[in-house]
């Protein structure tokens, strides 16, 4: 064969290679399925939940919008209503991000890129309030003890609860609970505590009220006129011990894992 297209053939099969070496790592394109509330019992569209909040967190399901390889996931980009936001943590197949404060209420859209390539565009509604918690949060003893049966609530007792969002835009938000049908004063509220140290996310300390009774009770949080309450879900309850206050308690779990 001459030498010329024996050169020819070489390069041709070169550039194959190198054709079929960027096929095969090309990213894959991101696909949005659904937007929600942080915990996966809430979707933003159901009636009632009033959709995500003002200066709240949350959450992107579906394919590809996100990368784990080991225990590093690759940046995804979120773009909401065009604008790129806060992405506050991610696996491979959901992304957390936050709404910002000033965003309009009403519709919204949401976009990500991951490795260059952009999604779909997925719609959700934007409310003034619509609170909830990131759906591995949990409630604390004061000691760290996660509230459970075998550490039960103690009435009088001071809880920790963790990422609470949907909170609205007000910086210094005022939030009522109850426990059982009874009033559960909020304590404490603090923004990016140590559990989830994101902006639009609260930790907050509760006192239990002392006539509460044993078994487990449901928790409410009111904001705005809008309440988040899941009484028939047991993961959105405290189990309740026998006997009067104080002394090794545990903290409420708001959303549990």
């Amino acid at each position: 064969m001459p030498l010329g297209k024996m050169r020819i053939l070489i390069a041709s099969a070169l550039a194959m290679e190198v054709l079929v070496l960027c096929a095969s790592t090309a990213a894959a394109q991101p696909v949005i399925n659904d937007v929600t509330a942080v915990d996966v019992v809430i979707k933003a569209q159901d009636p009632g939940v009033g959709g995500v909040a003002q200066g709240g967190a949350a959450r992107i399901w579906g394919d590809n919008v996100a990368k784990d390889i080991g225990s590093s996931t690759y940046p995804t980009t979120v773009f909401l209503n065009g604008l790129e936001v806060l992405s506050v943590g991610a696996s491979a197949g959901e992304v957390y991000f936050r709404i910002p404060p000033d965003t309009p209420l009403g519709p919204a859209t949401v976009a990500v890129e991951v490795d260059g390539v952009m999604s779909n565009q997925a719609a959700f509604t934007v409310s003034a309030y619509a609170p909830t918690s990131f759906h591995d949060a949990d409630t604390f003893h004061l000691d760290g003890t996660r509230v459970d049966e075998q550490n039960p609530v103690i009435p009088g007792e001071t809880l920790r609860a963790t990422g609470i969002t949907g909170l609205g835009a007000d910086p210094s938000p005022v939030v009522t609970a109850t426990l059982g049908g009874l009033p559960f004063p909020v304590a404490s509220l603090v923004e990016g505590a140590e559990d989830y140290p994101y902006p639009g996310v609260y930790e907050a300390t509760f006192v239990v009220p002392a006539g509460i009774g044993p078994g487990l009770q449901a928790v409410t949080l009111t904001i705005g006129g809008v309440t988040w309450s899941f009484p028939d879900d047991e993961d959105w309850q405290l189990f309740i011990g026998g006997g009067g206050g104080g002394g090794g308690g545990a903290t409420p779990s708001i959303a549990e894992g």
